[in-house]
């Protein structure tokens, strides 16, 4: 395999893994960026979740105080054995409701009110639900006009005989105090029950849009939208008392609702939040994961232009070298032609390139060279040989051939010789040059002459080694003639 082969093929291998990297690099930040997108979806998922857990929690402590502060005017009013209504359990029943969360304070018998926190004795609601408890119990009880003022959250705490205290919450009153979200605008806040009915809502929350997910019954909403599996999942973590998270669809549109249980009568917290807002959450989260994906790259970038650059540079450098090798190795190094190996090689490349080209070879010796060497010395003929290579060379053109091709024989191969003008051209000069050619020092004036043979190609030969049979045929004809004179393979040119 030739140098420039092998060159060929050492680049390829490299562009190949240069390739493979940059696909390998290229995949590698695809699957970052899916897998950045997934993980911020799954972020603002959770960020959902975490609220909603969260508020489950608040509203457990909320009610556990309510009941506390309830139970606390019970055993305040029997500690102090006072009737229900009296002055003084309605003053601590008005502290309580002035301090805390309650709302109102109702005091009862039976079916009947006695009064609430303020004195007042009328009914506005049907007691009969809650006569008779024995236990305390706590409940939040779904709206109705005809019966309520808002959506409530009722304690009822038996006191003595028929007598018993209800304490009385706003749902809404509750949730402006710890539940607060970015989502607020576009969201609902609700309480169902563990069948999925609706027993009351948050008025903060009121993307009405998304209400009709609970407004009958939600599961049976959401059984109805959503897919089969999804809706699977959801149920057995919603009857497990878990965090469940679902999407539904509805009007194009698409609502993440969001569960979590809430332990007073078994109830849970719904959150829901409309689909494209939770996108621009998890849009600014995958930003930022795109913005390091960016940087990534191009650094990458950066850092293969510096390898490429790098190789470019090496490879020329390593060309610069090989070339100068190349130089080197071609070289006759006394008289700085090519070699007898280079000049051989390059008549051979023309011709097999240019095969309807027309070429001249001459081949040339110096005239009674040994006895140059033998009277004047081998450093004198050294000199001679000398001065030939860099006279001759500029008597040329570049791109002709000149080299030594033995002790005192020398090559010239002239290319694209178009017409015989030409050759006898240059067969002139030739001649004329070896006419004025002189060797030595500035005392010693040496005129060497030299018998050359001449052949053109492809008229006298259409090969390197007959082209050069033809022409030192030529050559020994004109050393059988007397030496110093041109002879042409062909005479009649």
């Amino acid at each position: 395999m030739d140098d420039g082969r092998q060159t060929k093929v050492t680049v390829l291998s490299w562009a190949l893994i240069g390739v493979a990297f940059v696909i390998i690099i290229v995949f590698m930040l695809a699957k970052f960026l899916r897998d950045g997108k997934t993980m911020s979806e799954d972020l603002s998922r959770d960020r959902l979740e975490g609220y909603v857990n969260t508020w489950a929690e608040q509203l457990d402590s909320r009610v556990e105080h309510i009941i506390g502060e309830t139970m606390a005017l019970v055993e305040f009013s029997r500690g102090q054995n006072f009737e229900l209504g009296q002055i003084e359990t309605r003053a601590f029943a008005t502290e309580i409701v002035g301090k805390t969360d309650v709302s109102h304070i109702y005091f009862c018998r039976g079916n009947k009110l006695i009064c609430d926190e303020t004195g007042a004795a009328e009914a506005t609601f049907s007691l009969e639900p809650y006569a008779g408890h024995t236990s305390v119990f706590a409940t939040i009880k779904r709206r109705d006009n005809n019966i309520y003022k808002d959506d409530m959250l009722l304690v009822v705490l038996p006191y003595k005989n028929s007598d018993y205290i209800i304490s009385i919450t706003y749902l809404t009153d509750v949730g402006e105090k710890f539940m607060s979200s970015p989502y607020d605008d576009v969201a609902f806040l609700a309480v169902v029950d563990k069948k999925g009915n609706l027993v009351g809502c948050f008025d903060k929350y009121n993307d009405t849009d998304s209400r009709f997910l609970a407004a009958d019954n939600l599961l049976d909403c959401i059984k109805k939208e959503a897919d089969e599996d999804a809706y699977a999942d959801f149920d057995n973590k919603y009857n497990k008392k878990r965090v469940a998270d679902i999407s539904v669809e509805h009007d194009g549109d698409i609502r993440t609702l969001i569960t979590a249980p809430v332990s007073h009568d078994d109830m849970r917290l719904v959150y829901g939040v409309r689909q494209t807002y939770i996108d621009k959450v998890s849009d600014k989260y995958f930003g930022s994961i795109r913005g390091t994906a960016v940087k990534i790259g191009i650094v990458i970038v950066i850092f293969i232009i510096f390898v490429v650059s790098i190789s470019v540079f090496v490879s020329l450098k390593s060309k610069e070298r090989g070339k100068v090798l190349e130089d080197k190795a071609d070289t006759d190094l006394l008289t700085e032609l090519y070699n007898k190996a280079a000049t051989e090689r390059k008549i051979k490349e023309y011709i097999e390139n240019n095969p309807d080209s027309r070429g001249m070879m001459f081949i040339l010796d110096i005239d009674n060279f040994k006895k140059i060497n033998d009277t004047m010395g081998h450093a004198f003929g050294d000199t001679l040989l000398k001065t030939l290579g860099r006279e001759i060379r500029t008597e040329f053109r570049n791109t002709d051939i000149i080299g030594r091709t033995g002790g005192d024989e020398f090559m010239v191969f002239l290319r694209d010789i178009t017409d015989d003008l030409i050759i006898e051209r240059e067969a002139n000069r030739i001649t004329r040059f070896f006419h004025d050619f002189k060797a030595g020092g500035d005392y010693v004036k040496y005129s060497a002459s030299a018998s050359i043979g001449a052949a053109i190609f492809p008229d006298d030969a259409k090969t390197f080694k007959d082209l050069y049979m033809a022409a030192d045929q030529a050559l020994y004809k004109a050393k059988k003639r007397g030496k110093n004179q041109l002879v042409f393979y062909n005479e009649e040119m």
